[in-house]
């Protein structure tokens, strides 16, 4: 038998071989125990591999695969939980995305895409319009990314804000906390780079200004470029009272090397909150303290920052 590791988009990461597994024309009883990282699998009460697997995937399903001229029998098969997973607040958000991708993109209804190749087009998106922070960029050597928005910092945390009339009931208020009917729930992500050594960029969902203006209140999705190379990620949830951290640490795959553009990934749905950097889970709230708003770009003081690919899909659209 074979066990393959592999990465979110099918890559093999890793293989072990199992030797002496299986018999013909007899039953088994197959037992395999998965917490953590640690994979123990056991034939007829008999070990057969035991080994931790470094950076296991947090997340996937159970598949049963049978190729050209196997013959495989299933019975009595037991799939249960045997402590609760890192990642067992985000499952609503994994069902939520696969909801979200299986379903028509709906342009300026419940979808909305930004990828910053014409500031005419998409300067009603934007709060102060033309005048919005940012400068849309056109590099031909850029690759995948040839347009995108760079945002500077002006002496003070910068920002671009979304404007709530945008799509069709996508925005809301936030002061149904019963039945959340005016939430705002959305799948939003945007892609991430820093052209510069240091600083920290941040995506904003529920955001909403402050009474002067010239701030955000709401859950930010920090990316912070640290002085000796290493990036972190970062969720906080800022307002009047509150500047509050849920989660600090360095971005998922860290330990394999980032890509240059880094994917950062929010879905809210009622009072809950997902956060996934790289591709990979962060951190989830059950009770937002942040029902409404709409979403922001910023980056902070000392920072230059590009954003690119600013996808933002309804995760209750209003006729479905």
């Amino acid at each position: 038998m074979t066990l393959s590791h592999l990465d979110g988009a099918g890559n093999l990461l890793a293989m072990h071989r199992v030797t002496n597994f299986y018999n013909r024309n007899r039953w088994e009883d197959v037992n395999i125990s998965f917490v953590g990282d640690r994979l123990e699998i056991f034939r007829d009460g008999v070990s057969r591999f035991e080994d931790t697997i470094t950076a296991s995937p947090p997340a996937g399903g159970v598949v049963f695969e049978a190729r050209n001229g196997d013959r495989l029998r299933l019975d009595d098969c037991l799939i249960t939980e045997t402590a609760v997973s890192a990642n067992a607040n985000a499952r609503f958000a994994l069902t939520i995305q696969d909801q979200v991708f299986n379903r028509p993109f709906r342009d300026l209804r419940s979808d909305l895409l930004e990828t910053f190749d014409d500031k005419f087009r998409t300067d009603v998106f934007w709060v102060g319009g033309l005048q919005a922070a940012g400068q849309f960029v056109t590099d031909p050597t850029g690759g995948d990314h040839q347009m995108y928005l760079r945002l500077v910092h002006d002496n003070r945390s910068t920002f671009r804000l979304f404007r709530s009339e945008m799509g069709v009931e996508m925005f809301g208020a936030g002061t149904d906390t019963r039945s959340y009917r005016d939430s705002t729930d959305l799948y939003i992500s945007a892609e991430v780079r820093f052209p510069e050594a240091v600083g920290t960029a941040w995506l904003g969902v529920r955001s909403t200004p402050t009474i002067t203006g010239v701030g955000l209140y709401g859950y930010r999705l920090d990316l912070r470029r640290n002085p000796d190379g290493t990036t972190d990620v970062i969720v906080r949830y800022i307002d009047g009272t509150h500047d509050e951290i849920y989660y600090e640490g360095a971005v998922p795959g860290s330990e394999k090397g980032l890509p240059e553009w880094i994917k950062l990934t929010a879905i809210t749905y009622q009072q809950r909150v997902a956060f996934f950097a790289n591709g990979q889970f962060v951190a989830a709230i059950d009770n937002a303290l942040a029902l409404g708003g709409t979403l922001a770009l910023g980056v902070e003081t000392g920072t230059t920052a590009d954003f690119d690919s600013l996808t933002i899909r309804d995760t209750t659209p209003h006729d479905q």
